[in-house]
């Protein structure tokens, strides 16, 4: 999938994407795909791989065809060249238990599978794919942690989560449909309640979801379930108090975050 200046096939290491809640692994992932597939369009398959809690699964034996054969089968019934393969948080990679078989699967050579799935061993060739991880936690076992390269994502300025915030808005069709336009004076109001007294109050004995935008998925959510909101606060906003009306837009609706990307 990936030539280097002399036209020859990189092995690349698996990507380790390291950060907190909401801070754009995912988006990268995203990203990463979106532009493979307009290098080779319709030939690049995402495919997102489960947590897998025994060793059997990850691996593969007579009865489980093990993640590697998992992605095979799942690329070659797509009829795809490619994949892009997105593991979330998966527990196996500090699992005692599993770090062992963790170093057969992320061998460095993602190129073959020695596999007993078929009734007896034998080796298969796999389709060129990039494996990209995402947690929040650190790979504690050394050799398997050198197996990845390791991406850490910091958290968002307030500054960058105004500009994204903003710019998510501005191109949401949803809002559009509806008429509604979002400032910067609308998005700082989410991203940075401490400002306000009450909400202060509210954050220290409230749920999460009332501590505003602190995030890239609070900003998504802010766009896809708050913007109706906003529009009954702009017509409001000339005779109530702008804290009490915040404070309803919290307790009436908090911040949903929303899987779906048409926002």
């Amino acid at each position: 999938m990936v030539l280097n200046a002399n036209g020859d096939n990189v092995l690349l290491k698996p990507l380790y994407l390291k950060g907190s809640y909401g801070t754009g692994k995912t988006h990268f992932i995203n990203q990463l795909y979106q532009w493979l597939d307009e290098l080779f369009p319709g030939s690049i398959r995402l495919t997102r791989i489960k947590d897998m809690k025994a060793s059997a699964e990850l691996v593969g034996d007579k009865n489980n065809e093990g993640m590697l054969l998992e992605i095979a089968r799942k690329q070659c019934a797509d009829n795809k060249r490619g994949s892009v393969v997105f593991i979330e948080e998966p527990s196996w990679l500090n699992n005692d238990a599993m770090v062992n078989t963790a170093k057969d699967v992320i061998n460095g050579n993602q190129s073959s599978i020695s596999t007993e799935y078929f009734s007896e061993e034998f080796h298969v060739d796999i389709p060129p794919m990039i494996i990209v991880v995402t947690a929040n936690y650190s790979i504690t076992e050394g050799p398997l942690a050198s197996r990845f390269d390791t991406i850490a994502f910091p958290e968002p300025s307030g500054k960058k989560l105004e500009e994204y915030t903003l710019a998510l808005a501005q191109k949401s069709r949803y809002l559009a449909l509806k008429g509604i336009k979002v400032n910067q004076a609308d998005v700082q109001e989410f991203i940075h309640p401490t400002e306000s007294p009450l909400l202060v109050q509210l954050m220290t004995v409230g749920a999460e979801s009332k501590k505003g935008i602190t995030n890239f998925r609070d900003a998504d959510g802010f766009v896809s379930h708050m913007a109706d909101k906003i529009a009954k606060q702009k017509r409001t906003q000339k005779k109530a108090n702008p804290e009490k009306v915040l404070v309803e837009l919290f307790e009436k609706k908090p911040l949903l975050v929303s899987d779906d990307d048409s926002w």
